[in-house]
């Protein structure tokens, strides 16, 4: 009787040892979730906090102790903030500017990518490194000599000023290259045979393929152009040029600061980023995860 539980000890201890390594995986993964569920939460907070603040009236947002949802919800503060300054102006200069500047960097950074990988000529892979070394110089140390520049051509507080530096990207010209660069031979060659030119190749062939990459470059495009700050500092003085981050600041006293209508635009300067995410979400994914970072 004995030597029979004993056994039986021994057979436990043995599905014991060959179930542990299962057990580990899953409570591995568990902690994995509850990590990346934890740290989504904690990003998601400020985002959540701005936007409920915006439906807040002012003694609700400084509320002691705090509350995340308002007791009192209010339109007052959009009401407010499109009442006293010129709101609407600032969100159709930013789309003026950022739109030409993903527009213009799709293509100019096209063209430039599909020149690096495909076409041959001299001096190709040093022209290409210099200019990725231009990557290396911060915008910080470029401002003097653009204001310059500009104020030369005449473009100071204009928007023209602010969407001429931006028309073409290195980055996106790093990044398209790589994709160019994996799309088959034998498909440039079926469209020689069948007559197209070189422009022909990179319009109806090279850019179709490379759409998840241009997806990519766009939404880089558009969120770096949509919250520039120092560039339209440097060239709008004229209060009805402003774009959106010009124009948000105008909610910052030197002695006091409209909150809730600051929650309000920003909330509303957050809402294109976000829906032109969830439009191109999906060729966004497609073209990290499948060659806009091979080069």
């Amino acid at each position: 009787m004995v030597a029979r539980e004993s056994l039986e000890l021994v057979q436990g201890s043995k599905r014991a040892r060959r179930a542990s390594p299962a057990v580990r995986r899953t409570a591995r993964g568990v902690l994995f979730t509850g990590a990346l569920v934890a740290i989504g939460l904690a990003m998601a907070l400020p985002f959540l906090w701005m936007i409920t603040s915006s439906f807040k009236p002012m003694r609700e947002i400084f509320a002691y102790p705090p509350t995340l949802w308002p007791q009192s919800p209010t339109l007052d503060n959009y009401v407010t903030a499109f009442g006293r300054t010129p709101v609407a102006r600032w969100f159709l200069n930013s789309a003026i500017v950022t739109g030409s500047i993903t527009l213009s960097n799709v293509l100019a950074d096209a063209m430039a990518a599909y020149a690096f990988a495909r076409l041959r000529f001299p001096g190709k892979d040093v022209v290409f490194v210099l200019l990725l070394v231009t990557l290396m110089i911060p915008f910080h140390l470029t401002l003097v000599p653009l204001f310059l520049i500009l104020r030369s051509l005449g473009l100071l507080n204009s928007l023209a000023g602010v969407i001429a530096p931006g028309l073409a990207s290195i980055l996106g010209v790093f990044l398209l290259r790589g994709f160019f660069a994996d799309i088959p031979l034998e498909l440039e060659e079926a469209a020689r045979v069948d007559g197209a030119g070189e422009f022909q190749i990179f319009w109806r062939v090279a850019m179709p393929l490379a759409r998840p990459a241009l997806a990519t470059v766009a939404i880089i495009v558009f969120v770096q152009s949509w919250g520039e700050f120092l560039l339209p500092l440097l060239v709008l003085n004229d209060r009805s040029a402003f774009t959106l981050p010009l124009g948000i600041r105008m909610f910052q006293g030197e002695y006091s600061t409209e909150w809730g209508q600051l929650m309000a635009v920003t909330f509303l300067a957050d809402l294109p980023i976000l829906v032109l995410f969830l439009m191109l979400q999906r060729h966004f994914i497609h073209g990290l995860t499948q060659g806009a970072l091979k080069a």
